[in-house]
């Protein structure tokens, strides 16, 4: 189903991939628009395909109109990842004021071998605290279902201890 999806999408709506490794950047060209969408290198299948991933967005407020304020993208990055163990961490933004997702980067992935995982947020100040869905995950297994959340401080140069997150289950967050 998820072929025929993505088939019917990429012939919809005419993209042409555009796999161009100018700078170590790969981008999904819109032919009837002409927009390009950078595609993270990750999500190359092989010469010429990429596997792209609808993940919109939204929020039901214009927080600059709301506010006076400008939103900035911050990218996060993940230290002590030795917490994420061999296996690794597949982990999703959640949005929360004052910050939102930037598209296809609010997933990551780190192990312990592993800490070069970055997540992009939209916000009017630079995030203080972010909350993550997570689960235990190799590299390429997208889109489980989570085991929880984890709720991290974020330091003044960007990163994220994950050695010193807190996490909860789903079904402790789902209680009232």
């Amino acid at each position: 189903m998820k072929r025929l999806f993505y088939s019917f999408f990429i012939v919809h709506f005419s993209l042409f991939i555009a796999l161009s490794a100018y700078a170590n950047r790969y981008v999904v060209t819109d032919t009837t628009t002409g927009l390009t969408v950078p595609v993270n290198p990750d999500n190359i299948a092989g010469p010429g395909t990429a596997i792209f991933r609808a993940d919109i967005q939204s929020t039901s407020v214009d927080w600059e109109a709301v506010t006076g304020l400008r939103l900035r993208e911050f990218t996060i990055t993940f230290t002590n990842t030795r917490a994420a163990g061999n296996v690794g961490w597949e982990m999703y933004y959640l949005d929360e004021f004052p910050c939102y997702g930037s598209g296809q980067f609010v997933r990551t992935w780190v192990n312990s071998r592993n800490s070069d995982g970055t997540i992009r947020v939209i916000c009017l100040r630079r995030p203080t605290e972010i909350r993550l869905a997570y689960r235990v995950a190799g590299r390429n297994d997208w889109q489980g279902r989570t085991t929880g959340v984890l709720t991290c401080k974020v330091e003044r140069n960007l990163s994220v201890r994950l050695d010193q997150c807190t996490s909860e289950d789903w079904s402790d967050f789902a209680r009232d």
